[in-house]
């Protein structure tokens, strides 16, 4: 860098190491001060960090419904009566394969994401599945499997299948099947690929800005999903407690590999740390990533449907990206007045000092910035010409960087109204609109932003009044089955009183019909006795001389006779009363039946059967008390032919064929008394098995109200759900503003 030309040599050099120490320190000056003026500032960290936080709550939300979706789906299909059916009963289970394998196919062929369905048993044990080598297999050993045999349905960690199934990825999605009474008869699986749901952290990729990723944690901290790499899924993002490693290991989370992955841990103590802990730390964090092998700024989310969090990452340098652009093109602007200044320099050395000295002062304060500088070179030759070409240079280069002021005052003003545009748009503001003009230098920008707003606009005006309908709707449907839940509780509770009621009469006919079975036992021994007292006449017309004795015995039979015919007083009207209960109880019956409505019917048939049969045993009852009063006139006459034998035993004969006729026809009137009290009885058992009929009719309709309010709880529930969901609808589109 230094020249000799003659005596002027060492000043010449020492003017071109001038030029050369201005020289770089413009070639300093160009590369910090872009630095310095457009660097990622607080401002500049803010808005990365609520971008990143944006598109991480986006990516846990849809993470969520996802979860959320294939539970409910779970859920309805555990609730499916053929499926609880099928599980509950061993000696039915063949019968009902073909149905229950026909709702499996159905439900798994439209969606591609699903791997498998299975049924388990109260053992854990796949009783019927989409997958034949599963078949048989006990899965009692997975944890979600336990807990959803306990009663809660639940969603398993990422993990491979079993060694009866081709290693994949897959989640479970557990159901327990319970019977009427909330017990657990097993469950139902959906296994769902890894891949869908890493599908979702793909599709949102650069969301937040160039290279920008996600990547997902369990609670162990080990990295379950990355949507850039799939070669360090699987690995912990730190060292794993062994512990921790030997029972994931037992239960072959991973296969054959799980030992190979959880001891060969991708290293991110910033993801690591916060995936382990409770409660993670939702701000803006740094940390070296071992994929991209560079710096990242991220946020991390725990998703609520499962302990996993989200982490939603970008790189440093793709924020730095824009810096370096102008700083490489005011670098560029440098050299070109370096070479140019070198240029200067070489022509001084080949001319004489003044004009060399006055290109070098004008290079030199051009070099520290004064673009003003010029050489003011006025003679002819060579260096003249080259003072007015470095003059020219100079001019130039302060028209170039004037205009690059012009441009990033342009591009500040334009970044300043498309933040506060954004700002707008993103509280909800959707009229807000752009400088759209062709001149403008965002013009283009400009132009799809608004077109972009005015379609948002679009969309907002019907969300707006879908939202109101279905608030509207969603009220109005809350509202009817809050009132059809009240009255069919309370319907249930008129049949749970019903049922009581019918239970007592039940009794009372269990009661009435031991007294029908007593008096006709009772009726059969009078028949026996009547037939005992026709053979003493006819033993005595054959010999008088034993008559004396054998009145003794007919007078004793005639007063148990009298005794028994007192009895069976007491019984017809024990019976009869009896008959009258039944009577008011059939009327009763058929008042709660036309209560009932449809359900009812069939209970009115019974209180008609019940009524019909209480009229039968008062008619029996009037008949039996009729024949009563006969035999007790009977057994008056006998008393007074006795006594009338007593006095006078020359009469014996005329007197005991009397007393012949009379037992003869009180024998008939007994055996009448036996037929009816026969008839009672059957009475009495057609109007028990009637009873057991209103009973088990009873219970049929109290169970049918209980599953009605069941039902009715679940449609309100539902209605509720919706109702919110219709609310908060109607509070995300009145944030709009179009």
């Amino acid at each position: 860098h230094s020249l000799q030309i003659g005596a002027a040599g060492p000043l010449v050099g020492k003017h071109l190491l001038e030029v050369k120490q201005g020289c770089r320190k413009a070639l300093r000056h160009a590369r910090t001060l872009p630095v310095g003026v457009l660097g990622v500032n607080r401002i500049g960290m803010e808005q990365t960090g609520l971008l990143l936080s944006a598109r991480g709550d986006e990516v846990a939300t849809a993470l969520d419904e996802f979860n959320r979706g294939y539970l409910r789906a779970t859920n309805r299909l555990a609730g499916l009566p053929e499926v609880r059916r099928y599980i509950a009963s061993d000696a039915d289970r063949q019968k009902a394969e073909p149905a229950v394998a026909a709702i499996l196919n159905a439900w798994q062929a439209p969606d591609s994401n699903l791997r498998g369905i299975g049924i388990l048993d109260a053992s854990g044990t796949v009783v019927m599945g989409t997958e034949e080598p599963l078949a048989g297999q006990s899965l009692a050993f997975y944890d979600y499997v336990q807990e959803a045999l306990r009663g809660s349905p639940v969603i398993s960690n990422f993990h491979f299948a079993g060694r009866a199934i081709e290693s994949v990825p897959t989640v479970a999605y557990v159901a327990p099947v319970k019977d009427a009474k909330g017990r657990v008869l097993g469950g139902v699986v959906l296994w769902v690929r890894a891949a869908s749901l890493w599908k979702v952290l793909d599709d949102r990729n650069e969301k937040a800005g160039e290279k920008s990723f996600s990547v997902m944690f369990d609670q162990f901290g080990v990295r379950i999903a990355h949507s850039y790499s799939k070669e360090i899924v699987f690995h912990p993002g730190g060292r794993l407690d062994p512990w921790a490693v030997d029972a994931m290991v037992a239960g072959r989370r991973f296969g054959e590999k799980t030992r190979e992955f959880l001891e060969a841990p991708r290293e991110f103590p910033a993801q690591f740390d916060r995936a382990r802990t409770a409660s993670p730390d939702t701000q803006v964090f740094r940390g070296y990533a071992p994929v991209n092998q560079s710096w990242n700024l991220g946020v991390a989310r725990r998703l609520k449907t499962v302990p996993w969090t989200l982490f939603y990452m970008i790189p440093e340098r793709s924020l730095e990206a824009p810096i370096e652009t102008l700083a490489e093109r005011v670098a560029l602007v440098a050299v070109v007045v370096i070479f140019f200044a070198l240029l200067i320099g070489f022509a001084i050395a080949r001319g004489i000092l003044k004009p060399i000295a006055a290109v070098s002062k004008a290079a030199e304060a051009l070099g520290k910035g004064d673009l003003r500088a010029r050489s003011e070179v006025a003679s002819g030759d060579e260096i003249g010409r080259l003072g007015l070409v470095f003059d020219a240079t100079a001019e130039r280069l302060e028209a170039m960087i004037e205009s690059e002021k012009q441009t990033h005052m342009s591009l500040q003003a334009a970044v300043s109204e498309y933040t506060a545009f954004a700002e707008k748009a993103g509280s909800g503001d959707l009229t807000a609109r752009l400088n759209t003009d062709a001149g403008h230098i965002t013009g283009r920008l400009g132009l799809a932003l608004n077109k972009m707003v005015e379609s948002l606009s679009a969309l907002a005006v019907p969300l707006k009044q879908s939202a109101s309908v279905l608030a509207s709707s969603s009220s109005e449907i809350l509202a009817t089955t809050t009132q059809v839940a009240s009255s069919a509780a309370q319907t249930a509770s008129a049949v749970s009183e019903t049922t009581a009621t019918v239970e007592e009469v039940k009794q009372t006919a269990q009661v009435a019909s031991q007294k029908a079975k007593y008096v006709s036992e009772s009726a059969q021994k009078v028949s026996q006795v009547s037939q005992t007292g026709r053979k003493s006449v006819e033993e005595a017309v054959q010999g008088m001389h034993r008559i004396q004795e054998q009145m003794d015995s007919i007078a004793q039979s005639i007063v148990r006779l009298s005794e028994h015919s007192q009895a069976i007083g007491e019984l017809i009207a024990t019976v009869n009363d009896l008959a009258e209960q039944s009577n008011l109880l059939a009327v009763n019956a058929a008042i709660e039946a036309a209560k009932a409505g449809e359900q009812g019917k069939g209970f009115a048939v019974v209180a008609q059967e019940v009524k019909s049969l209480a009229e039968q045993s008062r008619q029996a009852t009037a008949q039996v008390r009729t024949i009563l009063g006969d035999i007790q006139k009977a057994t008056g006459a006998a008393v007074l032919a006795t006594e009338q034998g007593s006095k006078a035993v020359e009469a014996g004969v005329r007197q005991s064929t009397q007393t012949g006729e009379s037992i003869r026809l009180l024998a008939e009137s007994i055996g009448e008394a036996a037929q009816a009290a026969t008839q009672i009885a059957a009475s009495s058992q057609q109007q028990m098995v009637g009873m057991d009929q209103v009973a088990q009719a009873m219970d049929n309709i109290k169970q049918a109200s209980a599953q009605n309010v069941a039902g009715t709880r679940q449609a309100e529930a539902a209605a509720r759900n919706l109702h919110e969901l219709g609310q908060r609808l109607t509070e995300l589109a009145a944030q709009y503003k179009v």
